[in-house]
């Protein structure tokens, strides 16, 4: 791996579906992106995860979140993260990528300070490359 093109040191993904997280995970790794990348499978995981970490310094510099999952959605994840050191830092990019096609969905995430942007599934290097820039 080249280190000179990536991105992002630690990136986070949360997704409740195993084909999507390989999806993101391969887009990730094919452009070089990510030095570390770690997964969740709800919103629940993804905040233990968070609040694991404990410093800012820990947190991930990305996180591609999905919307509809079980035991917590992204949205319920967004209102806890607002309370993490991670959020405090401001040390966290956070993409939602999803499937969801309501429009209220995309409104509601653009409510979230820290949400960079609404991304659709599936997850292509020209979305994300999109929303982060090109690489230097």
């Amino acid at each position: 791996m080249n280190t000179a093109t990536i991105r992002f040191r630690k990136v986070l993904l949360v997704d409740d579906n195993p084909i999507d997280l390989f999806i993101n995970s391969l887009v990730l790794e094919n452009e070089q992106l990510a030095a570390h990348i770690d997964s969740a499978a709800d919103g629940q995981e993804a905040l233990e995860y968070i609040e694991h970490t404990g410093q800012a310094s820990q947190c991930p510099d990305l996180i591609l979140l999905d919307i509809n999952m079980p035991r917590m959605n992204g949205f319920e994840f967004l209102d806890h993260y607002a309370n993490t050191a991670c959020h405090a830092a401001s040390a966290t990019l956070i993409v939602v990528l999803t499937t969801s096609s309501h429009t209220q969905d995309k409104q509601r995430a653009g409510t979230y300070g820290q949400v960079k942007a609404y991304l659709d599934k599936p997850l292509t290097a020209e979305k994300l490359l999109k929303v982060i820039g090109p690489i230097s």
